[in-house]
């Protein structure tokens, strides 16, 4: 989640925000959340022989498209995820983040498969545990073959 947002008024500016993955990742699901300046939402790779790899683009801020990866993507440890999102203030105010939607956001959600041992939601209701069978359905056919339990985790973008 990147709240460092501010548009000037009657213009259109591109924001860019970089993250780096703390741990390997298999993303297996990734869609954006913004409000109604924005006009394109990109992820791609930042640095590395990977640099400039797009991983998603959202041209609608109401329904943003939910991109799925099947086999799921790699991320590897130490790389960075680029956010870069253009918008048009076409109003006289300069716009912030904010929740109404007159304000702006720039939200990453995304589905990642780990091999672990246990099986949990981090969601902002808490930390629950989550039968495999439920998860198995969740997931790309395929995916969970290889795991007896998996960690699905809602990520803010703070990767």
């Amino acid at each position: 989640n990147n709240t460092d947002i501010e548009l000037p008024p009657n213009k259109e500016t591109t924001v860019t925000a970089d993250f780096r993955v703390p741990e390997t990742m298999n993303i297996f699901q990734l869609f954006s959340h913004s409000h109604e300046k924005t006009i394109e939402f990109r992820v791609e790779i930042a640095g590395g022989k990977r640099d400039g790899e797009l991983l998603y683009i959202s041209y609608d801020w109401k329904h943003p498209p939910v991109m799925k990866f099947d086999p799921p993507l790699v991320v590897k440890r130490g790389e960075k995820i680029r956010l870069k999102t253009t918008y048009n203030n076409w109003t006289d105010e300069t716009i912030n983040f904010g929740l109404r939607s007159t304000d702006e956001m720039m939200i990453l959600f995304g589905g990642i498969i780990n091999g672990v041992t246990e099986a949990t939601d981090h969601s902002p209701l808490g930390l629950q545990k989550l039968p495999v069978s439920f998860l198995k359905k969740l997931l790309p056919a395929g995916a969970a073959g290889s795991f007896s339990r998996v960690k699905l985790s809602c990520l803010y973008v703070a990767l």
